[in-house]
């Protein structure tokens, strides 16, 4: 798994409340500007665009620029550590995907949820980017 560039910044994540919490950064919903919910987890177009900046950065399959010929980066040492247990499965989708899940302190979330959530939000601001 991928450690995913999110700081909580001292906040806690309240039982239930993916329909008003970002499950990555922690935000309420009223500071953010989207928020795309899922089965008990929701994600927030800040750390949507994060985890896209993630995905490009390690040139991930769907993810790394058409001109650019060099292999994606694994994830390795500390920047792999694990979400709250070994078990590398997308908090949006529940599939096992290890070599392209973002993980959080707080949740997980694979990069074709990445995608589906990132065309959400941007049908939501008439296709302009996030």
């Amino acid at each position: 798994m991928i450690r995913a560039p999110i700081d909580c910044e001292g906040r806690t994540l309240r039982t239930g409340a993916f329909e008003s919490q970002c499950s990555f950064c922690l935000e309420e919903l009223a500071e953010l500007t989207h928020l795309v919910a899922g089965p008990g987890v929701s994600v927030c177009g800040e750390c949507v665009s994060r985890c896209v900046d993630e995905l490009r950065r390690r040139r991930l399959p769907g993810w790394r620029r058409f001109w650019d010929p060099r292999p994606p980066i694994a994830a390795t040492g500390a920047e792999g550590a694990p979400y709250r247990t070994e078990d590398a499965s997308c908090s949006f989708c529940s599939r096992a995907r290890p070599h392209d899940t973002l993980c959080a302190d707080h949740a997980r979330i694979c990069s074709p949820c990445v995608r589906l959530a990132l065309d959400v939000i941007r049908e939501q601001v008439g296709g302009e980017d996030v």
